[in-house]
């Protein structure tokens, strides 16, 4: 099996792109996109990190 070099900066460009389309689609249909976070648990310092 050959090693192979990912070009990291192209690979996040991409998705970049791709993503930035699927928002404006979602925009367009009049919904806001947003970003939710679910804390398990009763954990105190882990609810410095959300």
């Amino acid at each position: 099996m050959t090693a192979q070099v990912l070009d990291g900066e192209l690979v996040a460009a991409g998705i970049k792109a791709d993503l930035a389309g699927r928002v404006q689609a979602l925009i367009e249909r009049g919904i806001t996109p947003g970003l939710g976070t679910v804390l398990v648990g009763d954990d105190g310092p882990s609810a410095n990190y959300v």
